[in-house]
């Protein structure tokens, strides 16, 4: 990259943005918040993207697709954590499989009849919901092992957020293989704008359409 070529900044904590920060720390063209060109790039759940996108010109955004249904899932799509909890309490009755991150939780503490086995990286406040159990992991997980951890806790239902990406897709692809039930949180909107699907489609456009002075992308 030549000296003077523009400096790219990369906003957010999803895996691809770690990628893509990796790759331009390695040419000397990351920058902070005075970039030529900011990549905005947060977990396709973050609710930010509007504020980031609005401080952050010119940007484009870097969002990793969702998951898609296939032959032998049995997927239920809500728009709200409460709508999944609502869901439990209608169809469930547990062990349920919780595994949509701490701040989402509320709604399901609120079931007193559905036991639930609460997964997070780390451990959640309240400690334990009222049945059921909390365990503290973040993987990663094999389609494999968590076939094992459904059959070792007698997991009936799954509950997931749509995050996309390979790191959470064992534990739907556990699902369709036992025949249970998929209660999937639906992704918040982001703005319109430019966005990519992978860091490799995006670097591929700011060599070739914005024609920045970049080597080819080494994954």
């Amino acid at each position: 990259m030549s000296r003077d070529s523009p400096k790219i900044a990369v906003h957010g904590n999803s895996r691809e943005a770690h990628q893509l920060r990796a790759q331009l720390a390695q040419i000397g063209a990351l920058a902070g918040d005075n970039a030529a060109l900011h990549v905005i790039a947060p977990h396709p759940f973050a609710e930010d993207v509007a504020a980031l996108q609005a401080r952050f010109t010119p940007c484009i955004m870097l969002r990793r697709p969702g998951w898609a249904a296939a032959q032998g899932d049995n997927w239920h799509w809500v728009a709200s954590p409460q709508q999944a909890a609502d869901w439990l309490a209608e169809h469930a009755a547990g062990p349920v499989l919780v595994a949509l991150g701490n701040e989402r939780l509320a709604p399901f503490y609120a079931l007193t009849s559905t036991p639930l086995v609460i997964r997070s990286r780390k451990a959640p406040h309240p400690a334990q919901p009222p049945l059921g159990e909390v365990i503290v992991d973040s993987g990663p997980f094999s389609e494999a092992s968590e076939i094992a951890t459904f059959r070792k806790h007698g997991i009936t239902t799954v509950v997931a957020h749509d995050a996309g990406g390979q790191g959470g897709w064992p534990k739907l692809a556990a699902a369709r293989a036992l025949g249970l039930p998929v209660v999937l949180l639906r992704r918040p909107d982001w703005p319109a704008g430019t966005a990519f699907d992978d860091v490799a489609t995006l670097w591929r456009h700011l060599r070739g359409t914005l024609g920045l002075d970049l080597p080819p992308y080494a994954p």
